[in-house]
């Protein structure tokens, strides 16, 4: 990530460094703050459905990160990009009905 930032951001990245303090303060406790819900979330899953029903569900955040930039940024989906994702939310709910035994 960090080559991908100097070869392509503004400056190389170097306007971060140029953030108010309040800002830059944001910025590193919403990476902080990120960062643990995301991996306390991810064991507290393991533990609560296994480590395949976990993992499967992982596999859903691009597809999420797609809807999201979808919604807020109006990016442009293709058909294939919802068949996918289509396909890999019925995935995710077939491994957790059947590790939960509701199937």
């Amino acid at each position: 990530m960090l080559v991908l930032m100097l070869a392509f951001a503004d400056e190389q990245g170097a306007v971060a460094a140029r953030l108010p303090i309040g800002q830059l303060g944001l910025l590193a406790l919403s990476s902080v703050l990120g960062v643990m819900v995301g991996h306390l979330a991810y064991f507290v899953s393991i533990e609560r459905v296994g480590v395949v029903a976990a993992s499967s569900i992982v596999q859903l955040q691009p597809f999420l990160v797609l809807l999201s930039s979808w919604f807020l940024f109006e990016e442009t989906l293709t058909w294939p990009q919802v068949a996918a994702g289509t396909v890999l939310a019925a995935g995710a709910y077939v491994l957790l009905r059947v590790q939960t035994g509701r199937m």
